[in-house]
Formats: C-alpha cells, structure tokens, sequence
C-alpha cells in the first residue's frame, strides 16, 4: 500500500496546531530544520524513521495514524489516567442505563455489551453515550 504523503501532510499539520507550535519550534523538537518540516507538511517527501520515532517519543503520536489514518489507531496513546478516567466514566454510565431497566440483563450479555461499549470507547477516546442509549432501549422488552 502507498502512503498518500497529502494525508500525512495534513495528520502532520494538526498535530503542530494541536500542540500549538509555530514550525520552527515544532521543527526544533523533532530535531530537524524548518525547510525539512515545511517538505513534510506540503507533501514534497516521505518522512524518515528517525522523524516519526521523535513525534512519538515527543508528542505520543502513533505512526500508524500519522501513516495511515486508520480510526482503529488513535493520533495518541492513552495515558493511564486517560484510560482509567474513560473506564470509570463508561462504566458509570454503564451502570446507570442497565439499572433502569424494568428486565433483569444476564451477566453474560452485560459483559458481552460492555466489551462492545469499551472498545468503541477506547478507539473513539470518549464514551459512546449515544450508543449506551441505543443498546439499552434494544434490551427493552
């Protein structure tokens, strides 16, 4: 598969307004001029290895997303405390939405849901309140 560098370009772009850097700045923390980050972010050449191992290391960004795009491989890993935050929160609300329903949900369809609502989650990086309220009215009687 061929990287589009115009894609990339622009994953490239957001990640420096993200972090609210001018080019010469986020072009010092990677270690390279402002002429090289500028061919990165106009899409005039591929970035080497040494680069996205600097955005990673530096700015938590994930070279497959930056590479490819793919939702399944969020711009950043989640910290610990992210990931605690948006597992208690989902689980909160989890709970909350199964607790009002008039039928008693088994253990195993409980968790079997819970897995699907984590990993939407974790891959979105927020809790899927729409799709708590969806699959909670599908249980319904």
């Amino acid at each position: 598969m061929d990287i589009d560098l115009s894609a990339v370009a622009e994953r490239l772009c957001a990640v420096r307004d993200q972090q609210g850097l001018s080019q010469t700045e986020f072009a010092r923390q990677l270690g390279i001029s402002p002429r090289a980050l500028q061919s990165y972010e106009y899409a005039e050449r591929e970035m080497s290895i040494s680069v996205l191992d600097k955005l990673f290391e530096q700015f938590g960004v994930n070279p497959l997303w930056l590479l490819r795009g793919h939702s399944s491989a969020p711009q950043s890993p989640l910290t610990p405390d992210d990931a605690s935050r948006l597992s208690a929160e989902l689980y909160e609300q989890w709970q909350q939405a199964v607790e009002s329903l008039p039928i008693d949900v088994s253990f195993e369809l409980r968790r079997a849901l819970y897995r699907t609502l984590s990993r939407a989650t974790f891959r979105d990086l927020s809790v899927p309140a729409v799709e708590i309220a969806k699959t909670i009215e599908d249980l319904k009687p």
